[in-house]
């Protein structure tokens, strides 16, 4: 909810919205935070981590045996996830639906601007950074 308020000429707008909130209990989230939480059980009885990817050239699997460190690695990863997964079926981010609503209003007014900005001006803004970054490194 937007509550204006007088300040120097203009009118500014204070936004009074829950970041997070609970919600009713989301069984098919549920479902796949149980399926995700599968994979690190099956490499703690079996001792090997199963890397999500397709078998061929993306598909890896880490022995608890030859490599320990990546496979706890991977192991921390998909409990995570899971956890992750879990948390998301009990909460929900009003703030962050709003924003998105309010993008796809910009966009649909403004098609020229957005599309310039999202396709043009975001990769040279990350690309910007990434070669920022690796200078710093």
């Amino acid at each position: 909810m937007l509550n204006p308020y007088f300040y120097d000429n203009f009118y500014y707008f204070e936004i009074t919205m829950k970041f997070i909130e609970t919600k009713k209990i989301n069984l098919m989230i549920v479902s796949a935070a149980i399926v995700l939480a599968i994979l690190p059980v099956i490499g703690l009885i079996t001792g090997a981590a199963i890397s999500p990817g397709l078998f061929g050239a993306n598909y890896q699997e880490i022995d608890l045996i030859n490599n320990p460190d990546r496979y706890w690695f991977i192991i921390k990863i998909e409990i995570f996830v899971a956890f992750y997964t879990f948390f998301l079926s009990f909460v929900s981010f009003p703030y962050f639906s709003m924003v998105y609503s309010k993008v796809i209003l910009y966009r649909s007014k403004n098609r020229i601007k957005f599309f310039f900005v999202m396709f043009l001006g975001v990769p040279i803004l990350i690309t910007c950074l990434i070669v920022f970054i690796v200078a710093i490194i």
